[in-house]
């Protein structure tokens, strides 16, 4: 079924969006060029995951939901999602709608929407999406680490749009005297720690 606005969340796990991006021009060490992102609409936790081939998505959605139901950090706490999200909306791209995806989803009865691509007032995802290319691009700017980090840099992006919190139901708290925010200056110096390592030239 295909909306054109946004759906009004009842919960967490209740909505959750995702667009896809890549190819990029320059393969991470490990090889990977493509990225997805999801996004809960009621808790607005973001989570980013690497592939190789857009084939992995389905990989990257139970990783998902594994790590959701972990407990997600949030600024009023951990949040904790049901065993199954209920809906997930995303453009009619192919890997979505169609082939092992879509029968996955089917299977564990986890309802599908479709937007037109590039509605970004429909797709809360797809503005997230352009938010993270653009700080990883400036982070990797700044650093000065070559283009095979850019994927790096936009895992790194993911967890400060989340309020610095790196893994679920770890969250910084004020009361300890720690910001909820990752400064930039941290997270440039936790980039350029990762130059160690062989990577391919600019």
């Amino acid at each position: 079924m295909q909306q054109h606005h946004p759906r009004q969340p009842t919960g967490p796990g209740s909505d959750i969006y995702s667009d896809i991006g890549g190819p990029v021009p320059v393969a991470t060490r490990e090889g990977h060029r493509f990225y997805v992102l999801y996004k809960d609409s009621y808790t607005q936790h973001q989570r980013v995951y690497l592939m190789k081939r857009k084939s992995d998505l389905l990989d990257t959605w139970r990783a998902y939901i594994a790590d959701m139901r972990l407990g997600v950090g949030t600024p009023r706490g951990n949040v904790y999602v049901p065993a199954q999200p209920a809906f997930l909306i995303t453009d009619d791209d192919p890997s979505y709608v169609l082939g092992q995806f879509r029968t996955f989803n089917t299977e564990n009865l986890i309802g599908q929407w479709t937007v037109a691509p590039y509605t970004h007032s429909a797709n809360p995802a797809e503005p997230a999406m352009r938010r993270l290319i653009e700080g990883a691009t400036s982070l990797l700017h700044d650093s000065g680490l070559p283009p095979s980090f850019f994927l790096r840099a936009l895992a790194l992006r993911h967890i400060a749009g989340n309020g610095g919190r790196g893994r679920m139901g770890n969250s910084r708290r004020r009361s300890r005297g720690c910001s909820t925010r990752v400064s930039r200056n941290r997270i440039i110096n936790k980039f350029r720690a990762s130059r160690s390592g062989r990577h391919r030239p600019r």
